[in-house]
């Protein structure tokens, strides 16, 4: 019905008919013939798609990520042209749409966005910036760390100056994004900022998610801030209630991040902590593998027996994957738990030559010895749990 009408479609008819399709989830990649012919419509007619039809289809684009991929770069050529003629026209709200639409974008795929969308973006953003609140500051910041873009001063201030004055507003979701963007985009906010920030995210505890708190710290540490004593009390608060419900990738992010930082965790969610991840680990992919392993040794961290188990079992569906970089960082923590096991020099080097020369169930099978374990344990005094070493 839709390809016998298409000769009727206008410009708005297009856009709506996209759009809608996005807003009820209907995945139009299953629906023979649609893009197919919607497609060449827009070709025919992008040049006459005013700025409300243009965010609409690019935010459809985005949602419903289309296929077949080059239809996502054919499309975003055109849509940048139209763009370029009509920058000075959009709004804050259909900025963020547009800087949103094309993170998403780029995330599924590479696809070339000139510098030119970006320099006129920045420059209609910060005569726009006093129309900011809590929802599209938090978005356009995560959009603009999903690019890893360098965004001028003069719109990093803009989006300062207006969260200082919305700050009141932001929920722990955009707060955790706005502190994961910064993070990714290795940019040190501003102490005005963080004073806001941590007030804030204060006052949103109770509402904090995992996801939220693996973020927060992720962020915090890939710019190189330590949080504040009364920052971690709200934060380790709200870890032990929700760790339960955290993904493998938020749980090797917040080790990443004590690790990045130096900073020893609390033993209570040091406990809690392992306990989640052993039941998890099968959904670690090597990044989460070397990123946990590589914080225990940086933090001097003696897994629990069971962990090394799992983790070492893990790490053998994937070494062959792995570049020689990942399995060199993999070994050199491996490395480092064998030291915290024999707990002397001499037999930490024979240990270690073995570790380096033989499979990793035979670092597995050191690792369960009788006789070292319980020499470890005495030394230690640990029980069956993962502490730090004294």
């Amino acid at each position: 019905c839709f390809k016998r009408n298409m000769k009727r479609f206008n410009p708005q008819g297009l856009s709506t008919a996209l759009w809608s399709l996005a807003e009820l989830n209907v995945n139009v990649n299953d629906v023979p013939g649609f893009m197919e012919s919607w497609h060449p419509s827009f070709e025919r007619m992008h040049v006459n798609f005013q700025v409300e039809g243009l965010v609409q289809v690019l935010w459809a684009f985005a949602k419903l990520e289309i296929e077949p991929a080059r239809y996502r770069q054919e499309f975003l050529d055109m849509w940048f042209d139209r763009f370029i003629s009509e920058w000075r026209t959009f709004s804050m709200n259909e900025l963020t749409k547009s800087l949103w639409a094309v993170a998403k974008m780029s995330d599924l795929e590479e696809v070339f966005v000139p510098n030119v969308f970006f320099k006129l973006w920045y420059r209609q953003f910060i005569i726009e910036a006093e129309f900011l609140h809590a929802d599209t500051l938090s978005t356009t910041m995560f959009a603009m760390g999903k690019l890893q873009l360098q965004p001028w001063k003069a719109c990093l201030d803009a989006w300062f100056a207006q969260f200082d004055k919305c700050a009141g507003h932001f929920q722990g979701r955009q707060l955790a994004s706005c502190m994961w963007a910064l993070g990714r985009m290795r940019i040190k906010p501003p102490k005005q900022f963080l004073d806001r920030w941590y007030e804030q995210f204060s006052c949103v505890e109770p509402k904090l998610t995992s996801q939220s708190l693996s973020n927060t710290l992720w962020g915090l540490a890939a710019v190189g801030l330590t949080p504040s004593n009364s920052f971690l009390e709200v934060w380790y608060t709200a870890a032990l209630r929700e760790l339960r419900h955290a993904s493998a990738q938020e749980l090797s992010n917040m080790m990443w991040a004590f690790g990045k930082l130096i900073l020893q965790p609390r033993e209570e969610f040091l406990d809690a902590w392992f306990k989640v991840t052993e039941k998890c680990m099968k959904h670690m992919h090597q990044q989460r593998l070397v990123n946990m392993i590589h914080a225990f040794q940086r933090l001097r961290i003696l897994p629990t027996p069971k962990f090394v188990r799992i983790w070492t079992s893990q790490y053998e569906k994937q070494v062959q994957f792995m570049t020689a970089n990942t399995r060199q960082l993999c070994r050199q923590g491996l490395d480092s738990i064998m030291l915290l096991v024999t707990g002397d020099s001499e037999s930490s080097s024979e240990s270690l030559s073995e570790a380096r020369n033989n499979t990793v169930p035979q670092i597995r099978e050191l690792w369960d010895k009788e006789s070292r374990h319980t020499r470890t344990m005495r030394l230690l005094d640990i029980s069956d749990r993962g502490v730090r070493v004294r």
